[in-house]
């Protein structure tokens, strides 16, 4: 947990009107206090690194953002939560500028954003840096993968809520009455659709059918900051950790607002998309019953193949991967229940 002292109102600095970041600032810097407990622990700046290209933002010039949801004690402009997002990136020149101002252009009034970037070699950086004066932190450096990416902007993050969004998709919408809502009843998600560039929209949906597959797309997903002081990315999963997360999310009961809006535009072209060819699908598809089989065990994996058999489901594309037959062999084996198939 993150304990700030009491904000005064004359103490916030608008930079810039134009941006949703630089609306709301402060040059005291956050006391940070982190709770002994938690598997990950926030930081203002990361330890330095001997292979790190380069950092900025308005961190690294005396500007920081403070989380103050909405009291009595403060006026209705200034009680507003705090949201993080968070984008991490690798050689993503293609999109990266658009996602950048879907951010910036926002029009809720208390946002931190943060960029990490695992090192890129094209104009990745140059593009960032373009926008210093409107992130609040970045750094560039390599990373052990998208997912210990997304760790260490959490580390980095001071908002109540968390949200990420991929470097080749579109922020749309932060749905402000529904986060306001959520901070006022300390509920732990936030989620709403997507609309994907196949012109399908994907329908956010909490409940128990996360057992047998995603039913939470990350891009519609803002997640309470101290849920996830318990709950980072697990990195042994190179493509399916966000649906891990939200498996242990659901598992722990969280409680949840759904959010009628279409919070982003998502690109079929992220990390799990990569596994598209077949000759990663299968690593992929075992990834994903892997996930399953550690949250929910022999139970809900075979809950998930009788799911895809019933539905008649042939993989026909990353978001909806089913565990077929001959994944579940080789998971079951791999659990040392072999002597299913015998």
């Amino acid at each position: 947990m993150t304990i700030r002292p009491p904000l005064q109102e004359k103490k916030f600095i608008e930079l810039d009107a134009n941006f949703s970041t630089t609306r709301r600032v402060t040059m005291e810097r956050p006391a940070i206090i982190n709770d002994p407990s938690a598997k990950v622990q926030s930081h203002l700046f990361l330890p330095p690194n001997s292979e790190r290209r380069g950092e900025g933002g308005l961190r690294t010039k005396g500007y920081f953002k403070h989380s103050y949801p909405e009291t009595s004690e403060l006026s209705e402009k200034f009680a507003v939560p705090l949201v993080t997002i968070i984008m991490v990136v690798f050689n993503g020149e293609k999109h990266l500028e658009q996602a950048i101002q879907s951010v910036i252009s926002q029009s809720y009034n208390n946002v931190e954003y943060i960029i990490i970037d695992g090192g890129s070699t094209d104009s990745t950086i140059d593009i960032i840096r373009k926008y210093d004066d409107q992130i609040d932190y970045w750094l560039s450096e390599p990373d052990e993968g998208i997912y210990d990416a997304m760790n260490k902007g959490w580390k980095l993050s001071q908002g109540d809520y968390i949200y990420y969004l991929g470097s080749d998709d579109i922020l749309l919408n932060i749905p402000s009455q529904s986060i306001q809502k959520a901070s006022l009843n300390n509920t732990d998600i936030i989620h709403g659709n997507v609309i994907m560039d196949n012109g399908r929209l994907r329908i956010s949906r909490y409940n128990p059918l996360i057992v047998l597959k995603n039913t939470l797309c990350p891009q519609g997903l803002f997640i309470k900051k101290n849920l996830l002081s318990q709950l980072p990315f697990n990195t042994k999963y190179k493509v399916y950790a966000d649906f891990d997360l939200n498996q242990k999310i659901y598992k722990m009961s969280a409680s949840s607002i759904k959010d009628k809006s279409t919070i982003a535009f998502f690109r079929l072209g992220g990390a799990s998309s990569s596994y598209q060819d077949n000759s990663k699908l299968a690593n992929c598809k075992q990834e994903y019953a892997r996930v399953i089989y550690d949250n929910f065990g022999l139970s809900g994996l075979i809950l998930s193949w009788i799911w895809g058999a019933i539905r008649g489901l042939v993989v026909r594309n990353n978001l909806h991967l089913h565990t077929d037959y001959k994944t579940l062999k080789i998971i079951l084996k791999d659990c040392q229940l072999s002597f299913l198939f015998q």
